[in-house]
């Protein structure tokens, strides 16, 4: 069983996002924020405590309330027992700074797609980064604008 935890502050991508795991047959638990402030202290508290158990995977929205993705993301990669855990930076953001920031961060950018259908690339990105020994470090937009950056 893999576990998630999943940083977005729109219920609806939230929604898109369980069925997404649902329909790649992912067995995986969803541990969700909706605001940075309280990801950042899940983040630190685990830091600190050496038996709270690790995410196999982040999954962050960069628009947060409070604190945004990318502190958040800093905070995951400066942290010792975080900072090989894969990251997707999951955005609306279609800013090509955005997407270079992310995977020079050491995470992997999905641009938020458009359509539902589209919607359904994201669970073959979960299943790469939750798989090690395929490649992450990768930007994927949305079908129609589909890239891969290594």
């Amino acid at each position: 069983m893999w576990h998630i935890v999943l940083v977005e502050d729109n219920p609806a991508d939230v929604v898109l996002v369980r069925e997404v795991i649902h329909g790649e047959k992912l067995q995986a638990k969803l541990l969700i924020f909706t605001e940075g402030e309280s990801a950042l202290a899940f983040i630190n508290n685990i830091e600190e405590d050496a038996d709270m158990p690790r995410p196999n995977l982040f999954l962050l929205d960069l628009n947060l309330p409070k604190v945004d993705g990318f502190v958040l993301l800093n905070s995951i990669r400066n942290g010792e027992k975080y900072k090989t855990i894969p990251v997707i930076v999951f955005s609306s953001s279609d800013s090509p700074h955005d997407s270079t920031k992310a995977v020079q961060l050491g995470a992997s950018f999905f641009r938020k797609p458009f359509s539902l259908d589209e919607y359904f690339a994201l669970g073959p990105v979960l299943r790469r980064a939750l798989e090690p020994s395929l490649p992450t470090g990768f930007v994927t937009k949305s079908l129609e604008n589909e890239g891969i950056v290594g």
